[in-house]
C-alpha cells in the first residue's frame, strides 16, 4: 500500500477551481460523479483527436507512459526520457502533490524545453490560463527547464485553409486555428521564481 498522499492532477486542480464541492467529490465521493454524458464524451473524443493531429507537427516523438496508470512509474519515465533530447507527448512532472502532463514538448538549446499545450476550442478561456499557470507550476518546480522565447514557432496543419490567429494574453502566446475548433497554447512556461 503506498502511503504517500494522492497528487492533485491538472484536471483535478480545474475541477476544484470551477467546483469546490465537485473536487472534494473526486477524492471522496467518486462513485457519485455520474459519466460524462454521450455529447460530452463527443466533445473529450474530439480533444483527442486534436491532439493527435498536433503531434503530427513533431516527428520522431515519444509517447510517455501510454496505457500506463502508476503515477509514479510515469515520472520515472518521463525524468529517463529527458535524457533522449526528442520531442516528447505527455511527460509527467510533479511537485509538491501537484502533477501534470505536457501535452508536447520539444528539445531547444543543450537543456532546456518548449511547451506546447494543445486546446480544442475557437477561443482562449479564462480556464486555459489556470490550465496553464498550473501546468508551469509543476514543470519548473519539478526541474524542467523551459525555454523562455519570443520567437514565433512554426505550426504545420494538415489542412491549408485554417486560418491562424495569433492572441497575446498575460505574456503566453496562443496559436488558435478559429475555422476547424483547433488551438494550441504555444508558449514557454514561465521561469520558477
Amino acid at each position: 500500500m503506498n502511503s504517500r498522499a494522492p497528487y492533485i492532477s491538472k484536471s483535478k486542480f480545474l475541477w476544484g477551481v470551477q467546483c469546490p464541492k465537485l473536487l472534494w467529490h473526486a477524492y471522496n465521493a467518486r462513485h457519485l460523479i455520474p459519466e460524462p454524458a454521450p455529447e460530452q464524451q463527443a466533445i473529450f473524443d474530439q480533444g483527442h483527436e486534436v491532439g493527435g493531429m498536433a503531434k503530427q507537427s513533431y516527428p520522431g516523438g515519444i509517447e510517455i507512459g501510454k496505457g500506463i496508470t502508476d503515477l509514479d512509474k510515469v515520472l520515472a519515465l518521463s525524468k529517463q526520457a529527458l535524457n533522449q533530447r526528442r520531442p516528447l507527448f505527455e511527460a509527467a512532472f510533479a511537485f509538491n502533490g501537484g502533477y501534470a502532463r505536457a501535452d508536447i514538448l520539444n528539445p531547444t538549446g543543450r537543456d532546456e524545453w518548449d511547451v506546447t499545450e494543445v486546446k480544442s476550442t475557437t477561443e482562449v478561456k479564462a480556464v486555459h490560463l489556470d490550465d496553464l499557470a498550473f501546468r508551469a507550476h509543476a514543470y519548473n518546480r519539478a526541474g524542467l527547464r523551459c525555454h523562455r522565447s519570443n520567437q514565433k514557432q512554426p505550426l504545420r496543419v494538415e489542412s491549408k485553409a485554417a486560418t491562424l490567429r495569433r492572441v497575446f494574453h498575460n505574456g503566453f502566446r496562443f496559436l488558435i486555428k478559429s475555422s476547424l475548433g483547433f488551438a494550441m497554447l504555444n508558449r514557454s512556461a514561465p521561469a520558477a521564481s
